[in-house]
């Protein structure tokens, strides 16, 4: 048969080896690319060891770097339509030498807490800052956008603060989560949502909030004085071989702000706030300090005080109603867990009443009827929980800031209006390679349904069990055994 009887193959033939090699070495050159480039994002993120690594796979990398190459002409137009001239809505200017601040961010780990110059611009004007990469987990710094901290020069502020951070972990839901914590009259950073320039070109849409130390406090209009920080052993700082639990091991906490004024006693309330709630949570301290006991404080202890006493000598430190405002925001959000045995802790110490205040921190947007696994209460919960007021408490105060689904309809709007006004911002993260943590929909941001429905006590096992001791204890207050049926949106 002749070549002229099969189409095309006589072109083949005429092909040299030079065609072939021209025609398939791209499509080669690329393939070898995307998979390297997929392995390398793998092995970067599979270096931690925390619950975002443990979702780190290459075909997943691959497929974002699959549809982020199919997603460019997009993210393209979205990027020439975002402009650090934007006059209209709020932004972050920075400006910094690109190859320095890549020398840091290509490894985190290797130039951990390390900063460069930049500057950060304000119309008009700039100010120098240091900036640096923050977080304590790996979606911090192995998505594209990478969480940032600048420091202000001493004697400068930004919105009023010398030190900002702005996070890109789940932007919106930990946005609606925390900005919550102002609708239950508790203390606590004050929250927003940003765009950040880098050197004039978008970096990401980021929530911003000021670190906790003696600034925060005046801002807060609050006495300076000690905040103490239990986060030490999820930061790895702690000393190996001793207990990780910070109700356990009162030695591992810190201060971010301090009491320096004449007659301060330093942690001495925070010894005394583990020793409370570990007598009301009857739990033993070990290496605890009884042998600095004298007779008359193991006769105080171990006669006197009953476990009923116990529980309210651990309120002689707190105010009562404001650690249930605490629980009721943490159920309203559905993540009474992440302030955990190890972190997220941080209570100020009131100078002019003695008393403790907690400030809630990192809370994230969680579905309470569905925990994380392995999730449980902490042993300040579980002491504080023994007191069957508090649990009441809780649940009158979140009836009484939904009523007529108020609280849910505020919350809902909030953040119909940040992501309407950074609609652009919010869709060109998206379009990213990457593992970037989700951006929820607005229905999944603010799912408060789950708490102003109908709170059934299996949803709260942990704590219905804790209330159906302490009850016992309590008969004369009245403690409804099916939580409050609350008018939803």
């Amino acid at each position: 048969m002749s070549s002229s009887g099969r189409p095309g193959l006589g072109a083949l033939r005429r092909l040299s080896l030079r065609d072939v090699v021209l025609w398939t070495l791209p499509p080669f050159v690329a393939a070898l690319y995307w998979l390297g480039a997929s392995v390398s994002d793998y092995r970067r993120m599979a270096q931690f060891d925390d619950w975002w690594s443990q979702t780190a796979r290459v075909d997943r990398f691959a497929w974002w770097r699959v549809r982020s190459a199919l997603r460019l002409p997009r993210a393209f137009s979205l990027d020439q339509s975002l402009s650090v001239e934007d006059t209209e809505r709020a932004l972050v200017d920075l400006r910094v030498d690109r190859s320095m601040f890549d020398s840091v961010a290509s490894d985190p780990v290797a130039h951990a807490g390390e900063s460069v110059k930049a500057a950060l611009f304000q119309g008009n004007s700039s100010q120098e800052v240091e900036l640096r990469l923050r977080g304590d987990t790996s979606v911090h710094w192995t998505a594209e956008k990478k969480t940032l901290a600048i420091k202000s020069a001493r004697g400068e502020m930004f919105h009023r603060s010398r030190v900002n951070v702005f996070s890109g972990k789940e932007v919106l839901p930990q946005f609606a989560a925390n900005s919550m914590a102002a609708d239950f009259n508790l203390l606590a950073p004050r929250t927003a949502v940003v765009p950040l320039f880098l050197n004039q070109r978008f970096n990401g849409m980021f929530r911003s909030f000021a670190p906790l130390d003696e600034t925060f406090l005046r801002n807060a209009n609050r006495i300076p004085g000690n905040i103490f920080r239990g986060d030490t052993a999820e930061r790895g700082d702690y000393f190996k071989g001793l207990p990780r639990e910070l109700f356990v091991n009162p030695y591992i906490w810190d201060r971010v702000a301090f009491n320096d004024r004449p007659g301060a006693i330093g942690t001495a309330k925070l010894f005394e706030f583990v020793e409370r709630v570990n007598r009301a949570g009857k739990n033993e301290l070990p290496g605890g300090r009884i042998e600095a006991w004298s007779l008359a404080d193991v006769l105080n202890e171990h006669v006197v005080h009953s476990e009923e006493t116990a529980t309210e000598r651990l309120f002689e430190i707190l105010d009562r109603r404001e650690i249930a405002r605490l629980l009721a925001l943490d159920l309203c959000v559905g993540d009474p867990w992440h302030t955990s045995g190890v972190h997220n802790h941080f209570w100020y110490e009131d100078s002019s009443s003695g008393l403790l205040h907690p400030i809630p921190w990192d809370l994230r947007m969680l579905d309470l009827a569905n925990p994380p696994p392995g999730a449980n209460f902490n042993r300040f919960w579980r002491a504080a929980l023994r007191d069957p007021r508090v649990f009441a408490a809780a649940l009158e105060e979140i009836w009484k800031r939904n009523q007529d689904g108020k609280l849910l309809a505020g919350v809902t709007k909030r953040v119909e209006e940040t992501c309407n006004r950074y609609e652009d911002g919010f869709e060109f993260d998206q379009l990213r390679s990457g593992q970037i943590s989700d951006l929820l929909g607005l229905e999944e941001a603010a799912p408060l349904d789950h708490v102003v429905g109908d709170l059934q006590p299996s949803q709260l096992r942990q704590i219905d069990i804790e209330v159906a001791e302490a009850r016992q204890q309590h008969r004369d207050i009245a403690i409804p055994r099916r939580p409050f049926r609350c008018a939803a949106a």
